[in-house]
C-alpha cells in the first residue's frame, strides 16, 4: 500500500520546494506538526521539469515507513496535473517530539512530578510517554531531567491493589454484597479482582468505582 500527499509548490528554489513537499507529505501521513518533521539531507540534486507557478509535487512511500533517519520517497512532479518527472530520493529524516521528563529526582514507586522537553526521537532511549496522559509512577530510580519512558515509569492506576471495595455480585435480578479487597492496581471502568474478606473467594468483574467492583454471578 502506498501513502500518497500532493503538496502544492511553493514560490522558493527547488530544493526548497522539495524540502517542503517531504515535510508536508511526512506530517499528514503521521498526523504531526510541520514543526516536528526536519530534512537533514535531501539525498537528491535534481532540476524540476515544470515552472514554480504551476509545479506540484507528489510524494509516496511504503506503508509502515517511519521517516525516521535514511527514508527511501518517490517523487511525481506535476505541471499543471500533467506529470512531467518522477525521481526516486533518499532523504535523511529526523523527528521532533515534546515528551515528558522528571522535574525532580523520584524513587520506584513514587508519583512522578512532571515537566516537558523537546528532543530528536532517535536520540531518546525507549518510547517516550506523553506528559498529557500522566500522572505516572516511577518504575526506576529518576533524575531530574531524565526521560521518562514505558521501561521507566508506568500509567497511576485510578485505585491500588490492597484497596479495602464492597464487591456486588449480581445474578438476574438479585444481588449480593460483601466486603472484599482488591486484587492488583486497577483502573474504572476496566476488569478487576477482589477477594472477598468472608468467603476467601477471588471474584472477577468490573471496577465501577473508586469503591465498587460490580461482578455477574453465574
Amino acid at each position: 500500500m502506498i501513502a500518497i500527499v500532493a503538496v502544492a509548490a511553493a514560490a522558493a528554489g527547488t530544493a526548497e520546494r522539495l524540502q517542503a513537499a517531504v515535510v508536508g507529505h511526512i506530517s499528514q501521513v503521521l498526523s504531526v506538526s510541520e514543526q516536528d518533521v526536519e530534512v537533514l539531507h535531501l539525498g537528491a540534486s535534481w532540476e524540476s521539469c515544470a515552472s514554480p507557478d504551476s509545479e506540484t509535487l507528489r510524494v509516496e512511500a511504503k506503508d509502515g515507513e517511519d521517516y525516521l533517519g535514511p527514508t527511501e520517497l518517490r517523487v511525481t512532479v506535476l505541471d499543471d496535473g500533467e506529470i512531467c518527472g518522477r525521481y526516486r530520493i533518499k532523504p535523511r529524516i529526523a523527528r521532533w517530539v515534546t515528551h515528558a521528563v522528571a522535574a525532580q529526582p523520584a524513587a520506584p514507586g513514587e508519583v512522578i512530578a512532571l515537566t516537558t522537553k523537546r528532543e530528536r526521537l532517535e536520540s531518546l532511549s525507549g518510547t517516550p510517554l506523553s506528559p498529557e496522559e500522566g500522572p505516572y509512577l516511577a518504575l526506576t530510580a529518576l533524575r531530574a531531567g531524565e526521560s521518562i519512558t514505558t521501561t521507566r515509569a508506568r500509567s497511576q492506576p485510578d485505585v491500588s491493589g490492597g484497596t479495602q471495595v464492597q464487591v456486588e455480585v449480581r445474578s438476574g435480578g438479585l444481588s449480593v454484597r460483601c466486603d472484599g479487597v482488591l486484587i492488583g492496581d486497577a483502573d474504572i471502568g476496566q476488569p478487576a479482582r477482589a477477594r472477598c474478606s468472608s468467603t476467601g473467594q477471588v471474584l472477577h468483574g468490573t471496577l465501577t468505582s473508586a469503591s465498587t467492583l460490580v461482578a455477574l454471578g453465574g
